[in-house]
């Protein structure tokens, strides 16, 4: 069994096929700095991603993945940023706008996370975890009101939604 990334890649010849050279390099990095990440080596992580991370700014899923690098290892702002990049290439990506709404949230700026979570809502209008995320925010700041709102928009969407029924829950009491 392969032992490091770069083994996995030839042990699996076919992996890369049909990508770019700088395709392979940045899952390469990529790979090796989850796998830092996974050891608790934030250091060596980022000394993976630090060398592709031009081809990551050109990317929005790897700058999105590096946003979740960054976020990971206490990094907030700079998670910020890379999911700004994310957006900025491709502004309807739901997964980076969630994201984005979380280090926002992180960096105590409620309002520009609900405004987050309301683009996502925009474009997926029963996204249950955007509601209830919007619930969590609205309930920190103590918007009672919004926030069983919210939890009971994401409860229609999905019913048996364990997070949203023990928030509304404790709302109630």
């Amino acid at each position: 069994m392969p032992s490091s990334p770069q083994e996995k890649m030839r042990a699996e010849p076919n992996a890369g096929a049909g990508r770019s050279a700088d395709d392979l390099r940045l899952q390469l990095a990529l790979t090796a700095g989850l796998e830092c990440v996974n050891n608790g080596d934030a250091a060596g992580a980022l000394a993976h991603l630090k060398p592709v991370e031009p081809l990551a700014a050109a990317r929005e899923n790897a700058s999105y993945v590096f946003g979740l690098f960054h976020f990971n290892i206490g990094q907030t702002q700079q998670a910020l940023e890379w999911f700004d990049r994310a957006l900025r290439l491709k502004p309807d990506f739901p997964d980076a706008l969630a994201a984005r709404a979380v280090a926002l949230q992180k960096l105590g700026h409620t309002q520009d996370a609900l405004a987050a979570l309301e683009a996502i809502l925009r474009i997926d209008p029963g996204n249950h975890e955007a509601l209830y995320m919007s619930g969590v925010i609205h309930q920190s700041l103590d918007h009672w009101q919004e926030a069983l709102a919210a939890y009971d928009h994401a409860l229609a969407q999905k019913p048996d939604y364990c997070e949203a029924l023990t928030n509304r829950g404790v709302l109630l009491e």
